[in-house]
């Protein structure tokens, strides 16, 4: 017979039992098949997120080192400028501390502040080698006790006559 109808109910029931024992490996195999795919997609899928994860770190990262570097670079100026304001008490102009080859990190404390007393002696060392770099002393005021006698400040005249050149 080239019919697959079975001929006797014991070989019908033998031909169900088959199928359904092979419809269950078939679906054990179909659902270990699909978890097996679920185990990768959710592996890639937490690889994926670990991945987005870390760039995100690496960018906040690189801004955070980025800010860091700016402050540093703004902190640095700013000592720079103290210690040529500091200098420059001493020197004619403060800015030419930095010719002499000092270094900022010369003249911080251990703080990382800058040190007055360390900035006065290096400006004081560099006017003694080269004295023509000294400040040059501000002349003071006159003051109205010095006067002799009979001498007088007279006050500025200010009006429209000052101005115009009349005398009154």
């Amino acid at each position: 017979m080239t019919d697959e109808t079975p001929e006797t109910p014991a070989a019908a029931e033998e031909v169900t039992v088959t199928e359904t024992a092979t419809q269950d490996v078939e679906d054990t195999t179909t659902s270990e098949a699909i978890s097996d795919a679920d185990e990768g997609e959710i592996h890639n899928e937490a690889a994926h997120k670990a991945a987005q994860k870390a760039a995100r770190y690496r960018t906040e990262l690189r801004t955070a080192q980025a800010e860091r570097d700016a402050l540093a670079e703004r902190l640095s100026t700013l000592q720079r400028r103290e210690v040529e304001r500091l200098a420059g008490e001493k020197m004619a102009e403060g800015g030419d501390i930095w010719l002499s080859g000092t270094e900022l990190a010369d003249l911080l404390d251990e703080d990382g502040n800058v040190d007055a007393e360390r900035v006065t002696e290096a400006a004081s060392g560099i006017v003694a080698s080269k004295p023509h770099w000294a400040a040059k002393p501000v002349p003071q005021p006159l003051r109205t006790g010095a006067l002799k006698s009979g001498a007088s400040i007279a006050p500025p005249q200010t009006g429209w006559s000052a101005v115009l050149g009349r005398k009154e």
